[in-house]
């Protein structure tokens, strides 16, 4: 594939993760996830450029994942804390910050603890919220899996 079909392709993904419309984001998610898992960075820079375009930012710095130490209590402070922000609409103001909290809340979670802070972050905050912490999450995934790569 050549670098301005690599383009095209990664654009045209941004777009629809950055979209409101909750079957085309899916759709743009479902894709985004399939080519982390598969290896191709591209997953990961079509994230990063749809949390840029829904942040109106140009300069955001990503969390890289790492080994994250913690105990229970940091866990629980940090699932208040992505609350907090998606109740404030501001999971995205801060990507870097938002994505240590994600990581430290998933440490000690399980799919059902992730599926239940998924639901309460739409109840607060809404679906845009919703999409921002779908995209937060699966770019710091998708970040650490290809850090372990290296």
């Amino acid at each position: 594939m050549g670098f301005f079909s690599r383009l095209f392709g990664t654009n045209r993904l941004a777009r629809q993760l950055a979209s409101n419309d909750d079957a085309t984001f899916v759709e743009g998610l479902t894709e985004a996830v399939r080519l982390v898992d598969s290896g191709d960075i591209r997953g990961v820079e079509a994230m990063r450029e749809a949390i840029r375009s829904r942040s109106r930012s140009k300069c955001i710095r990503f969390y890289e994942p790492g080994l994250v130490t913690g105990t229970s209590e940091r866990y629980e402070q940090a699932r208040q804390k992505i609350v907090s922000l998606a109740r404030e609409r501001a999971l995205l103001r801060d990507a870097y910050a938002s994505g240590d909290q994600i990581s430290a809340f998933v440490q000690f979670s399980d799919l059902e603890d992730l599926s239940s802070l998924f639901r309460e972050i739409c109840a607060v905050g809404g679906p845009s919220e919703g999409y921002a912490f779908q995209l937060l999450f699966n770019e710091c995934r998708g970040t650490a899996m290809f850090s372990e790569d290296r």
